[in-house]
Parts: structure tokens; sequence; C-alpha cells
């Protein structure tokens, strides 16, 4: 008994036909499903890089506004309260020690002031940003004797 009366001598070249095309488009398929995966997992780990990274240079860019009316390494030293000798030294705002947040998507920050000379200080800036991703950017900053700021990004004056 023919499954089709309209056309007897077919038996299943249809069929073969159908896993032809089929064994021929699976690994297709296949190697483009994977190419796209890559391509997400690529844009996702960039996405984090450079949201950690300009979460960092946000934190610099904070330092570097908070000791702008500084005249020298010493005032800068002095944390938010002003005075020398307290808890505070070397930070840029009260509690800076911990992360500070910034913007949304548990973005934040966290500032380190060094002092290299009487003349020099190294701001260290740590972002952490979207999906965990973290980054550091540093700058030093010199003072001139007359009390005017230069600032030096990534290292590019060493001590």
């Amino acid at each position: 008994m023919t499954f089709c009366k309209a056309f007897p001598q077919e038996k299943g070249g249809a069929l073969i036909v159908v896993l032809g095309w089929s064994s021929f488009l699976l690994p297709l398929v296949t190697w483009l499903y994977f190419q796209a995966r890559s391509d997400q997992l690529v844009t996702q780990n960039l996405r984090k890089e450079l949201d950690a990274f300009y979460t960092a240079e946000a934190g610099l860019n904070f330092a570097l506004a908070t000791i702008a009316d500084c005249d020298s390494v010493a005032c800068a030293m002095r944390g938010p309260d002003g005075v020398s000798g307290t808890a505070d030294d070397g930070l840029v705002a009260p509690g800076s020690s911990d992360w500070m947040p910034y913007g949304d998507e548990g973005r934040r920050f966290r500032v380190y002031l060094t002092q290299v000379d009487d003349t020099t200080l190294r701001i260290r800036s740590i972002g952490s940003g979207w999906g965990a991703g973290t980054s550091e950017v540093e700058a030093l900053v010199r003072w001139q004797p007359d009390g005017t700021q230069h600032v030096f990004w990534n290292q590019v004056l060493e001590p």
C-alpha cells in the first residue's frame, strides 16, 4: 500500500532531500549560534571594562576637584576636615576609605592619596562598574613653588 496515491513511484525521495539539506544547514546554524554567543561575551566584557574604567576616572576627577583649592601636598593630605593629624588624613571625603557610590548599577570607586615627596602627590582610583568589572587609574599632582598644580596622568611621571 502506498502512502500517496497521486505519486505511487515516489518512496521517500523528499525525505532524502530534507535530510540532505538538514545535514548541510545544521553545522552552519551551529556555527552561527556560537559566533553570536562569542560576540555577545566579547561585548559584555568590553562593557564591563569600559564601565569600570570610566568609574575609576570619575573617582580620579572627584579627587582632583577636592584638592583643586590646595596650594601644597600638605594641604591636600589634611583630609576633609582640613586638620592635620586626624583620622581622615589622606582621604578625599568623609568615610571615603570605603567604596563611594557613583551613579547606578552598583558603580563605585575608592580613592587613595599618597604623598610622594614635598611637592608631589599620587592619586590612585579604583573603579568597580557594571558586572563587577574593575579598573584602576593613577595620576601625579605636582605643586610648583607658586602653588599651581600640574597633573600627570597614567604614570607619565615617575618619582
